[in-house]
């Protein structure tokens, strides 16, 4: 048998204050840093899609924006939602979680993870300062332009530094009885969307230096070969985003099941599933030699596999939540039921677009389709932040209030997504404000519009929420949720050495192994 591991005393950083924020290698802090930066960044991203949504209600005309500030607008919304917000947040309480659950003292590589933080802060201020003085992709500054190309170099560069060290822990520093099959299922997702990142960010990095080389020096790679972005905004990349969604869900669902995890293979095929589905770099129509790659048969082919993953996933979860009997309500179980269903949605809305017959392709149809996703991946970090937020800053947030902000953010992307998808069947551009208007598209523009102010509402909501889970001063139990795996062996928040003595490993969930077995040894003395 196994034996239990045991870290001793935990280490003191005799730094304090500011400085321990800028010196640090702790991967908790990382975390945090990135955590804290991304919810902010989230706010940028729907403020700025609900402000596209406000100019499509006048089809034509001009509401706040010209078409140029229209532009930018879209932009920055892809922009900001993608590799701003979604990416850096899942990757933030990856920072934080997965050592914890894997049973390891610290991070792989902790100053190279610090150095994407900080790199991550510094290149975003760029690319938010670029877009500010009329930058962006499309701006009317040059020098601007040069310096937004420069930022999202720099935050895609952090990113892929980033999740390098999440991987890298999950696979080299588990502690004694942690094989590969007992990672737990956030872990190995978090291992997953290293993977498809690792083999995509670089393109996206070779699409940045040749766009500047484009804009700096006139046409170096032709006008359009290779310099644009859109793909990482559309299916089949856009799926990355959910790749946590599923191991989020994995989690949450046997805890507040009171059972164990059932079908663990059918999960695990889950996960790789979705990522190994979701590898989008090759649908680039700029390079490919079929002109609509998006009509083609390998993208529709991806389109319709990419739903067996996600219904295998959600029946594991449904067998699960049978053999537990009456599950407890909680946010994350509402919030990890929900980001699956959402993402069901997004799914068979995907799975349409690419039929020629249809004509969906470049029509707001393929926008509802990516705030689906956009939508059930929002939902699962939302859920994930409460559900671990003892964890990460040791604090509780009120169940009351989780409830609402995930609430509002189910409504607001159904509100939002809805009239997409219709408008798209309408034959209305993706991201045009000027074009020939078909009855009732404004009208359900005007909708969208209303779904994407919820949407704030929740982001504003899960703020002000964590805001006021800092300030408070009531303790947090260690294991508040009873869950199952390592992270929950640990204090809330974890000491500076993250265990004192690990509890011994012999399955995928050795905390409700220990109170198994002490819930068995109560019994017999009884």
């Amino acid at each position: 048998m196994a034996a239990a591991v045991d870290f001793g005393a935990p280490t003191v950083d005799p730094i304090t204050g500011l400085g321990a924020w800028l010196s640090t290698a702790d991967h908790k802090k990382v975390g945090r840093i990135y955590v804290a930066f991304s919810l902010l960044m989230a706010l940028v991203a729907f403020a700025t899609n609900a402000l596209f949504s406000l100019e499509r209600v006048d089809a034509g005309g001009k509401v706040l924006l010209n078409a140029s500030e229209a532009s930018q607008i879209t932009s920055l919304f892809l922009d900001s939602t993608v590799f701003l917000a979604i990416l850096p947040l899942w990757l933030g309480i990856a920072l934080v979680i997965v050592p914890l659950q894997v049973g390891s003292r610290t991070l792989a590589f902790p100053r190279a993870a610090a150095a994407s933080a900080w790199l991550f802060i510094l290149s975003v201020l760029m690319v938010v300062g670029s877009y500010a003085a009329n930058g962006g992709p499309a701006g009317g500054r040059s020098k601007y332009i040069d310096l937004y190309y420069i930022g999202m170099f720099g935050v895609v560069l952090a990113l892929i530094v980033g999740v390098v060290c999440v991987a890298t822990t999950a696979l080299t520093l588990r502690a004694p009885g942690v094989t590969i099959a007992r990672i737990p299922a956030f872990s190995f997702a978090s291992v997953v969307t290293a993977a498809v990142l690792v083999l995509t960010l670089p393109v996206m990095l070779g699409n940045i230096v040749m766009a500047f080389m484009n804009h700096r020096y006139g046409g170096v790679f032709g006008a359009e070969g290779g310099t644009t972005f859109d793909w990482m905004f559309r299916q089949p990349q856009v799926y990355v985003l959910a790749i946590p969604v599923v191991g989020f869900a994995a989690e949450v669902v046997p805890v507040f099941a009171r059972a164990r995890q059932r079908m663990r293979g059918a999960v695990r095929f889950s996960i790789a599933g979705v990522g190994v589905l979701g590898i989008g770099a090759w649908a680039q129509s700029s390079l490919s030699i079929e002109s609509n790659i998006r009509n083609g048969v390998t993208f529709i082919g991806v389109s319709i596999l990419i739903g067996l993953p996600v219904v295998v996933g959600l029946g594991a979860f449904g067998d699960t939540l049978r053999a537990g009997g009456k599950p407890v309500v909680s946010p994350p179980l509402a919030a990890g039921l929900g980001a699956m269903v959402l993402l069901l949605a997004g799914v068979g809305a995907g799975l349409v677009t690419g039929f020629k017959g249809l004509e969906l392709v470049d029509t707001t149809w393929e926008l509802g389709q990516m705030k689906l996703v956009i939508g059930a991946s929002s939902l699962g970090a939302i859920g994930a932040l409460y559900y671990w937020a003892p964890k990460i800053w040791g604090k509780a947030i009120s169940k009351n209030i989780g409830l609402a902000a995930i609430g509002l953010t189910v409504i607001g992307t159904l509100i939002s997504a809805i009239p997409d998808l219709i408008t798209g069947v309408l034959d209305q551009p993706t991201y045009a404000i000027d074009y020939a208007v078909r009855n009732g598209q404004e009208l359900l523009n005007g909708i969208s519009f209303a779904g994407e102010a919820i949407t704030v509402l929740g982001g504003l909501i899960l703020l002000l929420s964590v805001l006021s889970a800092m300030k408070s001063n009531t303790a947090v139990a260690d294991n508040p949720w009873n869950g199952h795996t390592l992270e929950w062996a640990t204090s809330s928040p974890p000491i500076a050495t993250n265990f004192g003595t690990l509890p011994v490993v012999v399955s995928a969930e050795p905390v409700l192994d220990q109170s198994d077995a002490l819930a068995s040894t109560t019994s017999m003395g009884a």
